[in-house]
């Protein structure tokens, strides 16, 4: 399917970008070091579950909101590091921090903000 292929390469660069964020605060004494997290049997059945549940959030996003695009780019980024690194993520402080620097990186680059807004309404549809 087209909308996994998307959240696919999503999750990819943000995979790779997380990793080098938090590598970064470990080193620099601002995250504790966390347990591997374990890897997914089926990686293709973490991104179904991912966008299943990330297009039922966006749906409840009231899309004439002003900060429609914002709201749900935060979810997106949030949704997919969740899963890719676990929820006890949600527990600290930086890492809130890092997904509004990740949002706000996203949102205001034109390219990317155009594919993101692509891929939300991709998923509120489905």
């Amino acid at each position: 399917m087209e909308p996994v292929d998307h959240v696919s390469k999503a999750m990819e660069i943000l995979r790779r970008q997380m990793t080098e964020n938090l590598d970064r605060l470990k080193r620099a004494g601002k995250l504790p070091a966390q347990p591997a997290r374990k890897s997914a049997a089926d990686p293709r059945a973490t991104i179904a579950s991912v966008q299943e549940t990330l297009a039922h959030k966006i749906r409840s996003i009231d899309p004439l909101e002003p900060d429609f695009d914002g709201r749900a780019a935060r979810l997106f980024i949030e949704s997919v590091l969740t899963a890719e690194f676990g929820d006890t993520l949600l527990n600290d402080p930086a890492f809130h921090d890092m997904i509004s620097e990740v949002q706000q990186a996203m949102l205001s680059h034109e390219a990317i903000r155009g594919q993101l807004q692509s891929l939300l309404q991709t998923l509120r549809a489905s």
